[in-house]
Order: C-alpha cells, then sequence, then structure tokens
C-alpha cells in the first residue's frame, strides 16, 4: 500500500519520538540573536523515517534556519501513522521554532 494519508484520515497520527534530535540553531545568527521559524512539509513513512524526496520548506523566516531543518531532517524518527493496527504513510507540516540563544 503506497497510499499517503492527511492527519484526518489516519486513526494514530505520526508523532515525533520522545528524545529524538532537533535542529541546531545557526552559529551564524548566534550574534544578532534572531527569533526564527520554519514550517515544513513532508511524508513520514511506515518506518517512522522521512522520505526526504517529499521534503518542502513552506516558509522559513531566514533561509539559515531553513537550512538547519533539512539537515535534521534525515535523523528525525517518527512514529508511524497507523490505520486498523497498520502502519501507513502519512504527510506531516511541522513547525520548527528557534528561541533566540542565551
Amino acid at each position: 500500500m503506497n497510499r499517503i494519508y492527511l492527519e484526518f484520515q489516519v486513526e494514530q497520527p505520526v508523532r515525533q519520538q520522545v528524545g529524538s534530535v532537533r535542529p541546531r540553531y545557526p552559529q551564524a545568527l548566534k550574534k544578532e540573536r534572531v527569533e526564527g521559524e520554519v514550517q515544513a512539509q513532508f511524508v513520514v513513512d511506515t518506518l517512522g523515517l522521512i522520505d526526504t524526496s517529499t521534503v518542502k520548506i513552506l516558509t522559513a523566516s531566514h533561509p539559515l534556519f531553513a537550512d538547519a531543518v533539512r539537515q535534521v531532517l534525515p535523523e528525525l524518527q517518527f512514529v508511524p501513522a497507523e490505520i486498523h493496527g497498520h502502519k501507513v504513510k502519512q504527510r506531516v507540516a511541522q513547525r520548527f521554532l528557534f528561541p533566540p540563544p542565551r
């Protein structure tokens, strides 16, 4: 089954695994202490991994924040979506926040 579902179509939606990595605040922006945000869209497969060929950056407050998200996406781990106890692919829209460093 290669169908890709949306969150409202599954019984158990994708959720990020506890302790999964997070994007790193870009070193080049640390002096400026800029707050950042990225909205990304991607498909999580039945193993809980992102299909990197599906990644789209929808919005980014700065290109370096978008780069930080792109770098970490292949390492993120998720609990896959399920329908009737079967793991399925799900399209996910996720927001990544970058608070200013202290």
